[in-house]
């Protein structure tokens, strides 16, 4: 976690940038659902709500 924290500090003092971690330790590949085990419903449904709304944004 020392280094997560490293990020975020370097990003709390940017007014468009958020650093988010989604919980529960999430592999790569947690937002498809033919990766097996990596899949997280929970946090790819989350993520994909935020993706869209930084698209609206854009």
């Amino acid at each position: 976690m020392e280094l997560i924290d490293e990020v975020k500090q370097s990003f709390t003092q940017l007014d468009d940038a958020e650093v988010f971690l989604y919980p529960g330790g999430v592999e790569h590949g947690y937002m498809l659902p033919g990766h097996g085990a990596a899949y997280n419903e929970a946090a790819a449904e989350q993520s994909w709500e935020r993706t869209f709304s930084l698209l609206r944004r854009v």
